[in-house]
């Protein structure tokens, strides 16, 4: 099974990822509206008709376009949440009221499940929103060996039991947010500044050093390594690919693949 990967867009403005094969597609986060997802659908040759699930990392609205989710209730595509968002969801008069009367909610704790030919996990990250953040494992089967992708952005910082869930991974997504130099320069809030720095997002150099502790601790490296939920105003492409790029060529792991993410711009599609 040739399984692709495509991040249609990761900044706050914004975030959505797409993962298919011939038979079956998944979103990773819907931050965007039905008319951005579908134009990148039919860019990428994806028939909006085999949408699986979607699979919410946490509440952010740059992760979640109520808008997109009425399209996709019409469709009657699920909704996958952690069992503490779904009470967090409960709580909601909007159109997760009617998603939740529909059925087209669907709670997983920590359990493994199964999606769409996919072996699921979630893993809880610090980030400051109600009902937690969440990054995800995907596991699928191929003909010689089970292939695993790890998605994360919204990394308040790294934990022991993350650099676990990204171990032996063939492909990564994850957040390398803001240069901190460019970040304290910023006229942002010294509030904005200290909630980033701590809770909000990782540091290019927190990303960076993250990967490094993540290979140090695999048998089976990444071919490809997606920074997703650059800032705009904090960061640069170029500063982002290039720390990363750096922190891997000095660990002898030159061979990985740096591919960036866009605001509102598809990225390179990654085969798995």
């Amino acid at each position: 099974m040739e399984v692709k990967l495509c991040v249609l867009g990761s900044t706050s403005a914004g975030n959505s990822t797409v993962v298919w094969n011939k038979d079956n597609v998944l979103l990773i986060d819907c931050g965007f509206s039905p008319k951005y997802i579908q134009e990148n659908f039919d860019n990428l040759g994806i028939d909006f008709s085999k949408l699986r699930g979607i699979l919410l990392t946490h509440l952010h609205n740059d992760h979640l376009n109520l808008s997109f989710l009425k399209v996709a209730q019409k469709s009657g595509v699920p909704v996958y949440v952690q069992k503490r968002m779904k009470e967090f969801l409960d709580k909601r008069k909007d159109l997760f009221k009617q998603l939740i009367r529909d059925g087209l909610v669907k709670v997983f704790e920590e359990e493994t499940f199964s999606l769409a030919g996919f072996e699921i996990s979630a893993f809880e990250v610090p980030h400051d929103v109600p009902g937690g953040c969440w990054g995800y494992n995907l596991v699928y089967q191929n003909e010689v060996r089970a292939k695993k992708i790890s998605l994360a952005t919204d990394i308040g910082y790294p934990t022991v039991n993350t650099v676990n869930r990204f171990k032996d991974s063939d492909l990564i997504v994850i957040e390398s947010n803001h240069d901190v130099t460019m970040l304290a320069n910023s006229k942002r809030s010294n509030w904005l500044k200290s909630r980033i720095q701590n809770i909000g997002h990782l540091s290019n150099e927190q990303s960076a050093d993250f990967i490094h502790e993540v290979l140090s601790q695999s048998v089976i490296k990444p071919k490809t390594i997606m920074l997703a939920h650059i800032s705009q105003e904090c960061n640069t492409q170029y500063l982002a690919a290039t720390t990363m790029m750096n922190k891997l060529q000095t660990k002898n792991h030159s061979d990985v693949k740096v591919v960036l993410t866009h605001k509102n711009l598809a990225s390179e599609v990654i085969t798995i």
